[in-house]
């Protein structure tokens, strides 16, 4: 089972909808009826529940809802660590430094706003960076505080928690935990793989991985409730995964080939936008 940290889950009314669509799946470890017919209305609920994750996500961040992406939102300036730093030490003197250092960059504390769009962002930011170290390209490291020479000499493991640390900083929130997470798997086929994924590929692959882990964060508990087994609940992640990789894979993106680190924050952050609005419409039309 994946998990994305203890969290109570959030009050909202499309939360509470969409874990009892969960409760209310099909029982079916093998994805069949007893007599091996498929469980009735079982893609419509599949559409439904992914849809209700969908609208609750725009109801926490309406920035999802918008065709466009809000550049200064994603703003390199707003969300990069070292970055803050700077500013701080400009507006604040040493003392603004110390406490731009420990602010946190992402989500934090019960009363924080979900931003997805602006996570998603991050998470490209950092699938830049390990393109900029594979190319060995060193003007995008520098500009978030990285040195290319210093991350060639650390094994592939280390170099993605270097760039972890330096773009998303430190976190405790279960959303920043799923935000690392998701960045995670895709910096590890990014660095550690002899061919890396092309670039869109590889932001189609994290943002699959990062609003799963968000409907994790919020349905893990009824995933782990106990009503059905192991492997029953195993099965349901597994639809529901290759659910959204089917719509994440319909999205086209203006984008192919060889794309430059810089322009993958954004192209992060549009895709998380536009997977959403799909996942709404396939649940109003289904």
């Amino acid at each position: 089972m994946g998990t994305s940290g203890a969290y109570g889950g959030s009050g909202r009314r499309d939360w509470k909808k969409a874990r009892q669509l969960l409760l209310d799946f099909p029982q079916s470890a093998n994805g069949s009826g007893t007599d091996g017919a498929q469980p009735p209305n079982e893609d419509e609920m599949i559409d439904s529940l992914w849809g209700t994750i969908a609208d609750a996500l725009v109801g926490e961040d309406p920035s999802l809802d918008n065709p466009s992406v809000d550049e200064e939102l994603i703003s390199l300036d707003h969300f990069v660590p070292h970055l803050r730093v700077r500013s701080s030490q400009r507006s604040g003197g040493a003392g603004g430094a110390v406490q731009g250092a420990r602010r946190p960059v992402g989500r934090s504390g019960t009363g924080s706003r979900r931003q997805v769009a602006r996570s998603a962002a991050r998470g490209g930011t950092a699938l830049g960076a390990a393109y900029a170290v594979r190319r060995g390209e060193a003007g995008p490291l520098e500009e978030l505080g990285l040195s290319l020479d210093d991350l060639r000499g650390l094994s592939p493991v280390r170099q993605c928690a270097a760039i972890l640390d330096a773009v998303l900083g430190e976190g405790g929130h279960p959303d920043e935990f799923a935000l690392r997470k998701a960045s995670l798997e895709s910096l590890k086929q990014i660095l550690q793989s002899e061919s890396p994924p092309e670039e869109i590929d590889a932001v189609r692959g994290f943002v699959v991985n990062f609003v799963f882990e968000l409907m994790l964060v919020e349905l893990q508990a009824e995933l782990d409730a106990g009503t059905v087994d192991a492997t029953e609940s195993a099965q349901r992640e597994k639809k529901m995964r290759r659910y959204l990789e089917r719509r994440v894979g319909q999205v086209r993106l203006n984008a192919s080939g060889q794309v430059k680190p810089s322009e993958l924050r954004a192209i992060a952050a549009r895709l998380a936008g536009e997977v959403i609005r799909v996942l709404r419409a396939r649940s109003e039309t289904a």
